[in-house]
């Protein structure tokens, strides 16, 4: 299963568990005569607590936004454009900053989902961009707009 979705939906879902347990929990020692036996109760808060901590703590799941950076006026790719991936956890094996190769094309990669990552795009002679959107698959073709001379 996807980690990014079990941070966004399974890691809220235990922490209001939590709650919820620990409210009954504390309502139920209030209303017992003999408060020990709201202790059986202990075991499942401490499991959701470790849940909840779990998923709050895990590392994100890192994905590859790939694309090519061309020319607004001739769809020439643009080689050795700055490409850098925002919100990222990448490491030096993945990158979150590279330039392009001689076919515009690079690979960075993001802890976002790969149609959400902002991009921002430099090359020397053109206006800087920051650009989000993409397929389902994380390829973008993104246009740099040449400074007027």
């Amino acid at each position: 299963m996807n980690r990014s979705l079990l941070r966004r939906v399974v890691g809220p879902l235990a922490l209001v568990l939590l709650g919820v347990a620990g409210l009954a929990t504390f309502v139920g020692f209030a209303n017992m005569p003999q408060t020990r036996e709201g202790v059986r109760y202990a075991p499942v808060l401490a499991f959701e607590g470790l849940v909840a901590l779990a998923m709050i703590t895990a590392p994100a799941e890192l994905n590859a936004v790939e694309g090519r950076i061309v020319r607004s006026d001739t769809g020439q790719p643009i080689e050795g454009a700055h490409v850098v991936a925002k919100y990222s956890g990448a490491d030096q094996e993945r990158p979150s900053a590279v330039n392009t190769d001689d076919r515009g094309e690079f690979r960075v990669y993001t802890t976002c989902a790969w149609g959400d990552a902002p991009l921002e795009v430099t090359a020397p002679g053109y206006y800087k961009k920051v650009a989000t959107g993409g397929d389902d698959w994380g390829y973008r073709t993104i246009t740099l707009i040449p400074l007027a001379r």
